[in-house]
């Protein structure tokens, strides 16, 4: 009886230790929330993070109060019980940093970890500090005097946090990656030109690539409103009409501003603007009133947050409703011009304006300090090569600005995040970067194109469930198969947004496996209410001269209207060599797909001393039928790596034959009387073989490839069916 009592007591009193427990976490993680947001309202609008370095400090504080209030052997045991990692490790940690310990310091430091666990849930705490560390003991390294001797990881110390630390109000600093690491350090990168002496008395000013992007938005969105008449801009002038002269042009131009402001002010549609950056008032010029706005953006310039002004613009007052509408949407397209230009219209002869800060010369991108991005060469065979991309910073640098982006991007995606990945190197590089900001709270969409090498497959259900992502992985697949459009279109050679001939098949066949997926996905995401905030993607600017344009067009934070969202770049800056290098620093699984390359002794019989064990091909993660991208060393690899994939395509779907009669036919190699059966893809129709002549087979894929090397065969790819060979 007594023993019964005795257990029942204890179970009790443990139920309520939990619930202590329980409630003071709580209680913490509901401070964090409101606290949260309000400091970070402020440090958004000062472009400074400083109040956040008193965060870990006061995280210890409150859980000290918390220990000392309420300690007892029996809330050390909960607390241990309760830890959710090697409790061993914790302790050595403790041992190589107190030199004397006690109990009531390991709960100190273990509840800590509870407590560090539970705020990584929340925006509040994961846009500032990531999701990275362990336990509240790590962030040790945000000691002052750790920080100052430790350049890779705090290449930015902010020189409020030395005051605090000299005044002894604080001891630590605040992460760099909460700043444009690039635009601080845009003076040192920047590329000397050669054989010049460069006046560096003027520094580069860089404006905040987001704010930039709520510019960008907000023209983007308003030049759709443009296109009809708005009712509630009728309704709202109506509404004024009533109004005194005077309190009617004050009124006017009060709302127009307010709209500017406030309508794409949140993804997916837009980013906030910062309360100074559009200024107006009401002039008197020749007796009659006009508005005047002055227009600014908050920048890095000297590793200092400055403004800049872009453009002081007079405008007429509006005096019917179609001069409302347009007053509102010229803001936009007034301060997007004046700030980074306006493209060329096409088919339209409207040249394109450049603006005070084209995005092209932008420090975020990392662009500007790059060389060789896309440019090629020859090797000793005559073979086309890529130069190696240079890159004027370190992989750390790299890697504070890539989280830079992700973090500041996730306070303004805080319910749907979402990364679309193709499981590739790439994607898996800025899905690590993520999980180490934002652990939980994202989703993954993977296109499935259903000819993905079999390896991926595989790799991609092996990360899942290593990285817990099972939950958050959405699959689509193709509205029209790879094989379905092949046999009604022919391969996909032509590249994309080559449209001398109308849209090309690459075009269809990319947008039917891929994008039209996708885009069905955001509106599935937008018809649950739960649109897509933000995307994140592993596209970089040195894998193709496309990417790299686009890129320098659009930065690496931008509003795309076909996406519905915010998109952001994070690794655009990072070259082949720098994402490997980070794989391996992190040790990143990855798909083995890669290791599989082709040396030129692979493919060449005598290869000179310098081409041994030298790479031929590298394969790239995608489509293994898709034959744009492949080029040069594509059907050795196929043949090598694949040799039931490569029969299959060369013989039994007449690829070998496709390939080689048109180009043949071109140099004369076979003549033009030459008779081709027609066959069941249509192809021949791609190359402009006349119908009529498609009537008896004469040349066969067997006989092709038994005369002419694959080296041959690529060629064909390599100049594209409109230049076979030329």
């Amino acid at each position: 009886m007594f023993s019964f009592l005795k257990i029942n007591v204890k179970r009790m009193m443990n139920m309520s230790i939990n619930n202590l427990i329980n409630d003071f976490i709580e209680t913490e993680i509901d401070d964090l929330q409101e606290e949260g947001n309000f400091c970070l309202d402020i440090c958004e609008k000062e472009g400074n993070f400083h109040m956040t370095s008193y965060w870990i400090n006061g995280t210890y504080d409150n859980v000290r109060y918390f220990i000392n209030n309420n300690y007892s052997n029996e809330l050390y045991l909960m607390i241990l019980d309760k830890y959710p990692h090697d409790l061993e490790r914790l302790k050595s940690k403790i041992r190589a940093i107190y030199e004397n310990y006690t109990e009531k310091d390991i709960a100190l430091e273990a509840l800590s970890s509870i407590l560090l666990k539970e705020m990584q849930y929340y925006s509040q705490w994961y846009t500032i500090y990531g999701s990275e560390e362990e336990d509240m003991i790590d962030f040790r390294k945000y000691n002052v005097h750790d920080a100052l001797n430790n350049p890779n990881e705090f290449p930015i110390i902010k020189q409020e946090d030395i005051v605090a630390s000299m005044y002894g109000l604080n001891d630590t600093v605040q992460p760099s990656d909460l700043y444009d690491v690039f635009a601080h350090y845009s003076d040192e990168l920047k590329i000397k030109k050669d054989n010049l002496i460069e006046n560096d008395s003027e520094h580069i000013f860089t404006p905040d690539v987001f704010l930039v992007a709520a510019v960008v938005a907000r023209y983007k969105n308003y030049i759709d409103i443009a296109k009809k008449a708005y009712p509630e801009y009728a309704i709202e002038f109506c509404k004024m009409s009533y109004y005194e002269s005077n309190l009617k042009e004050q009124f006017i131009l009060a709302y127009a501003i307010d709209d500017y402001y406030n309508r794409f002010n949140s993804t997916p549609y837009g980013l906030p603007l910062h309360k100074d950056m559009v200024d107006a008032h009401i002039v008197t010029i020749g007796n009659l009133n006009k508005y005047v706005i002055d227009y600014k953006i908050r920048g890095i310039k000297n590793k200092k947050t400055c403004w800049d002004s872009i453009a002081e613009i007079v405008y007429e007052i509006p005096q019917t409703v179609e001069e409302f509408q347009s007053f509102i949407i010229q803001i936009a397209i007034d301060f997007k011009r004046e700030l980074n230009g306006l493209e060329k219209v096409r088919n339209k002869d409207i040249k394109a304006i450049d603006g005070k800060y084209p995005n092209r010369y932008s420090a975020s991108h990392g662009l500007t300090f790059s060389k060789d991005i896309n440019v090629h060469k020859k090797d000793t065979r005559g073979n086309d090569i890529k130069k190696t991309m240079k890159c004027n910073y370190t992989l750390e640098l790299a890697e504070k600005q890539a989280l830079y982006l992700i973090k500041k991007s996730l306070r303004y995606a805080t319910t749907n995040p979402v990364i679309s990945s193709s499981f590739g190197i790439d994607s898996i590089t800025v899905l690590h970067l993520l999980r180490r900001v934002n652990k939980y709270n994202f989703n993954i969409v993977f296109n499935n194109s259903l000819v993905e090498y079999p390896e991926l497959i595989k790799y991609k259900k092996e990360i899942c469930s290593e990285w817990n992502l099972d939950n958050k992985l959405i699959e689509t697949t193709p509205v029209e198969t790879y094989w379905s459009m092949q046999k009604r279109c022919g391969w996909n050679f032509d590249r994309k947004g080559d449209r001398r001939n109308g849209k090309s098949n690459s075009e269809e066949c990319c947008a039917k496996i891929k994008h039209v997926p996708m885009y069905n996905q955001i509106d599935k995401f937008i018809s649950e209410g739960n649109p897509m905030q933000a995307n994140y993607t592993g596209l970089r600017a040195s894998e193709s001269r496309a990417r790299e344009q686009s890129c320098k067009r659009d930065n690496v934070v931008y509003f795309s209207k076909s996406w519905k969202t915010l998109r952001i770049n994070p690794i655009t800056f990072f070259s082949e060599e720098m994402v490997w290098k980070y794989q391996k620093k992190y040790n990143v699984p990855y798909c083995d797909v890669y290791d599989k390359v082709v040396y030129y002794e692979d493919v060449y019989d005598n290869v000179q001393e310098e081409e041994y064990q030298k790479v031929y091909y590298a394969p790239r993660i995608g489509c293994w039928t898709c034959l744009l991208n492949k080029g040069r060393g594509y059907l050795n690899f196929l043949k090598l790596y694949y040799p039931k994939q490569y029969f299959f395509l060369m013989y039994e779907k007449g690829l070998a034959k496709d390939l080689f009669i048109p180009g043949a036919k071109k140099l004369g190699i076979i003549s033009e009387n030459i008779i081709v059966s027609n066959s069941e893809n249509n192809q021949l129709s791609l190359f402009d073989t006349p119908a009529e002549a498609c009537k008896e087979d004469i040349l066969s894929c067997e006989k092709i490839m038994k005369k002419y090397s694959l080296v041959d065969m690529e060629a064909l790819i390599m100049k594209r069916p409109c230049k076979f060979l030329t």
